[in-house]
């Protein structure tokens, strides 16, 4: 991207952030109609063959439920994975969820609840979230790209299983095995994404929306 920047600049005092954003919004518009890839930030010309394949991956359908439930598995089994609450010598054990899926066993008492980009917005509005959190702790996870990297995941993933590589051409394997390189770089994006959602989120706890200003991901939830 910074490269094409610097190659369009037609003068030395223009304005270099506003001239990134257009490129960017055409490079985006590009890789939407499956012209062009992209790995990290960098872009490259695909080819046809490339092409009929990002097509095929960008019509696979991949359901929110299924999403969800790997932003569950992403949240509570790698960034929080903590059974009981530590209060001084006690454990108190809390019920887990993410939107109105539940992780684990339901015992009805604390309960820690992510809301997703997922979550209809009016589920998200300050006064129903203050009524909502008594007795719980509420995270409406920031907008960062997580789910968005995670439903791209999910989508090579399930073509990939949907195709029987091994009896397809040598040229089509090559793709598809790059198409899989993306898809382990989408996912590790999506969880460095989670955990700034998480530090950026916004917090209910009992009734009141909390300030919580500092520290890291975990930090915050503890």
């Amino acid at each position: 991207l910074d490269n094409i920047v610097i190659l369009m600049a037609d003068d030395i005092r223009v304005d270099k952030i506003s001239l990134k954003e257009k490129v960017k919004a055409s490079l985006g518009r590009l890789e939407s109609q499956n012209y062009i890839g992209r790995t990290g930030d960098t872009y490259n010309f695909l080819t046809d063959e490339e092409q009929d394949i990002a097509r095929e991956i960008k019509n696979t359908t991949v359901d929110t439920a299924s999403i969800v439930d790997r932003i569950c598995k992403t949240i509570f089994g790698a960034r929080y994975s903590t059974k009981k609450y530590r209060n001084g010598k006690y454990d108190f054990s809390f019920d887990k969820m993410v939107d109105s899926v539940a992780v684990g066993n339901v015992t009805g008492g604390m309960k820690l609840k992510f809301m997703t980009a997922a979550a209809d917005e009016s589920e998200k509005s300050d006064l129903r979230l203050i009524a909502e959190s008594k007795g719980s702790a509420i995270v409406v996870l920031a907008d960062t790209p997580y789910y968005e990297n995670l439903e791209s995941s999910m989508k090579i993933r399930k073509y990939v299983l949907q195709r029987n590589v091994p009896q397809l051409p040598r040229s089509v394997q090559d793709i598809i095995h790059q198409q899989q390189e993306e898809a382990g770089r989408y996912e590790e994006a999506a969880r460095k994404n989670l955990e700034d959602a998480i530090a950026g989120a916004s917090f209910y706890v009992d009734g009141e929306h909390l300030q919580i200003r500092a520290g890291s991901a975990v930090s915050k939830i503890e």
